[in-house]
Order: structure tokens, then C-alpha cells, then sequence
């Protein structure tokens, strides 16, 4: 057994191949689930417009409704045959077609397949805290102690930072799912919408947008919702011809061996970051299913209509943007930055940063081609708003407080 206590993250030797390691690893296995309870107190985020911004705010991290129920969920949700429930596999109003296949590895924890040196590398990159991890090479699937919270470094390695970004919360929330209910590609689809709105729009994510832009699938195994991976976010249908679509690797292989423990980093103001662990499959939602709106508000149409701008512009914004904007200036953008967004960054001295160092080439093309189906571009198309060039004043940024 290893822990943050045990080894130093500057002992170890991180590079590509420990950042990266997919670690083939022994039968899965189930587990029943552990009784918890997810928070239903929301974070005190607020986020307001500079006074000369013209788009109204977005919604605090508040959601309507209270929590889904979680403590008797079980481990795994079988459907009756031909069980009509909320979510199809499809998508919401049968858009999985013009989705991206995806063959993410979801179903069951597998044995533990990290080890300690991949673990000091995330903390020497800055991207989880120093002595507040612990690893069970031997565990079969994950046993958390009190206090502590089941990290996937897959999911860490699309972006997740601590404490957890006001708007990971909320779409945590919204939908009722933990962090191991969602698939790699799904954390780094919200990373690349977290960076759009922060560093291209200069204004804080809009869960609304985001439903407006992905949905839901399912990720049914043989009438059963899987406990890693329940469900994926895909670009709804007709997306692509204005939203600046991320081309995810086909398959991450081995995530759900990848967990570790993490003491919780509570989000500021409240009592904890990312919600207790329950191992269970997330219990179907009725906005699983919601189709999108046909007609926009005029805020969010401000905000289509800008992001159909930056697209068509010459260079062009590309999904691969939204990813190596944030990857290669060492930052983690789901994570929260005291009421900071990635447009005001000010250079490779920023706090934003989880680490001051930089990457070799090699390196960096290699953690990029491990997120991505594309590997032709590894310089920004077009370069993120920064302190120094700030984004269009009609989107001046807004803030977290």
C-alpha cells in the first residue's frame, strides 16, 4: 500500500510513459454497493457579469430539484426486457447515429492496475495534492476510507482538478452521477466546453448550453447499466457545423483500473468537493432524455452565434484548441480557480498553473495522442484569450465567487 505520505512526488519519475501507462490488468469484479449519501447543499458560486458585459449571467451552480436518491442504489441497474425508462441508447430524440461510435471500455471495476510512480507524477504535474493520496496496489475494487473520495487518474489526465470546478459540481448534480459513472471521453468533452467558455467566450460554462449542445447515451451492456461509464455525452446531431467538436480516441482501455484514493478537497464555502462514494450504476434520470430546445433564448443565441464566429474565422477554433489551450499551459480546467477564468491568465508564472515547468515536445505529443483520434495538430489554430489579449468586451468575463 502506497500514500501520498509514503513517496514523494518529487522522487519519482514521472514522464510520458507514467502519465500514460495503460496497464492491462486481471478479470473485473463486482461489488456491492456502499451505502452514501451525494450532498445537496450546492457550493456558494455565484457568477455576475463586469458591468459591461451584454450576456446575462449564467446560472448559479444551484439545480433544480433535490439530489437523486443514491443510498439504495445497487450496484449494477438491470432493465426488465423492453423497460421504456428515461435515456435511450440513442440519445435523446434518436440522435446517436450522428454521434461519435464510442468504445469506451465501460462495466465493472477491475483490479487495481496503477501503481505509485503514475500517482507522483499527477502530484509532481500539480494536478491532485501533495500527501492527501493513498493507493492499494491489491485492492479488486475500490475500498474507500472515511473521508476519502475514488479518483480515476483517466479521468485526472482529461482535465479533473481539486477542488472540483463549480461546473463539474453542477453537472454532477443535474444529471445524478458520480465521477466513475462517466466515461473518460465525457470528462474530456466537459473540460474542452469548460475551456471554450473560459478561454474563447471570456464567461463562465452554461449548463444549459451544454444540454443544448450534447446528449445523453446510455451505455446499456445486455439490459444492464454499467457502474464505470453509465453513460456517455455525445455532440447532439448538426453540432459539428458550428461547435468546435473534440475527435476523442475510440477506445481508453483499462479506466476502470485506474482508480486511487484522495482525501476530499472541499469546494470553498462549503463541506465537501467532489460528493461521497457510492458503487453504484447512476439511477436514470427523466433529463436523460430531454431533447433540445428548439428555439433559443437571445442570450444563448449570442453565445451560438459567437462560437459559429470563431469557428469560421481564419485560423479557424478547432476542438483540438479547447484541449491543447489548457494542456500545454499546465492547467486543469475543471478544477476550481478562485473566481478566476482561463482568459485571464498572465503567463507561465500564473497560480492557474499546477506546475511552473513546461514539457518536451515528445512528451507533450504523447499525452495529447493518448486523448485524442486526431493526431495532426499540437499548436493552437486559434490561441486562447489571455490577460494580454482579452476576449471581445460583449463577453467580459465572469466570475466565481
Amino acid at each position: 500500500m502506497s500514500s501520498g505520505g509514503e513517496r514523494s512526488a518529487s522522487t519519482a519519475n514521472p514522464g510520458a510513459d507514467s502519465a500514460a501507462r495503460a496497464t492491462t490488468p486481471p478479470p473485473a469484479s463486482t461489488n456491492p454497493a456502499a451505502p452514501a449519501t451525494m450532498p445537496t447543499a450546492s457550493p456558494g458560486a455565484q457568477e455576475s457579469a463586469s458591468a459591461s458585459a451584454s450576456v446575462v449571467p449564467a446560472p448559479s451552480i444551484t439545480t433544480t430539484g433535490s439530489s437523486p436518491p443514491l443510498t439504495s442504489a445497487p450496484s449494477v441497474i438491470i432493465l426488465a426486457p423492453g423497460e421504456n425508462i428515461p435515456g435511450t441508447s440513442e440519445g435523446a430524440d434518436g440522435e446517436g447515429a450522428a454521434g461519435a461510435k464510442d468504445e469506451e471500455e465501460s462495466g465493472n471495476w477491475a483490479p487495481c492496475g496503477i501503481n505509485s510512480e503514475l500517482i507522483a507524477s499527477l502530484v509532481k504535474d500539480g494536478f491532485i495534492p501533495k500527501g492527501k493520496w493513498r493507493l492499494n496496489e491489491e485492492d479488486l475494487t475500490p475500498t474507500p476510507k472515511g473521508g476519502e473520495r475514488v479518483i480515476l487518474s483517466s479521468h485526472v489526465l482529461r482535465g479533473l482538478g481539486f477542488p472540483p470546478s463549480a461546473f463539474f459540481i453542477q453537472v454532477l448534480r443535474h444529471y445524478g452521477v458520480q465521477p466513475h459513472n462517466l466515461t473518460p471521453n465525457s470528462i474530456l468533452y466537459l473540460a474542452g466546453f469548460q475551456a471554450l467558455f473560459e478561454g474563447y467566450l471570456g464567461i463562465a460554462p452554461r449548463l444549459d448550453f451544454f444540454q443544448y449542445c450534447f446528449y445523453v447515451k446510455r451505455n446499456a451492456h445486455e439490459g444492464m447499466l454499467p457502474v464505470c461509464g453509465t453513460i456517455t455525452f455525445n455532440l447532439r446531431r448538426g453540432r459539428e457545423e458550428w461547435f468546435p467538436k473534440i475527435y476523442t480516441s475510440e477506445s481508453v482501455k483499462y479506466w476502470t483500473s485506474s482508480y486511487f484514493y484522495l482525501e476530499d478537497v472541499p469546494f470553498p464555502g462549503e463541506a465537501s468537493g467532489i460528493p461521497p462514494f457510492v458503487d453504484s450504476a447512476a439511477q436514470p434520470q427523466d433529463n436523460w432524455a430531454l431533447d433540445a430546445v428548439t428555439e433559443l433564448p437571445a442570450d444563448l443565441l449570442r453565445i451560438k452565434r459567437r462560437i459559429s464566429k470563431l469557428v469560421a474565422s481564419i485560423p479557424p477554433l478547432t476542438g483540438m484548441d479547447t484541449v491543447l489551450c489548457w494542456h500545454g499551459r499546465r492547467i486543469q480546467p475543471l478544477a476550481h480557480r478562485s473566481g478566476r477564468l482561463l482568459c485571464t491568465y498572465t503567463g507561465s508564472e500564473d497560480s492557474m498553473r499546477g506546475t511552473k515547468s513546461g514539457m518536451t515536445e515528445k512528451v507533450f505529443k504523447k499525452r495529447i495522442n493518448h486523448l485524442v483520434k486526431t493526431r495532426t495538430q499540437y499548436k493552437e489554430s486559434f490561441e486562447m484569450f489571455t490577460a494580454e489579449n482579452p476576449p471581445p468586451k460583449v463577453f467580459s468575463c465572469f466570475s466565481y465567487f
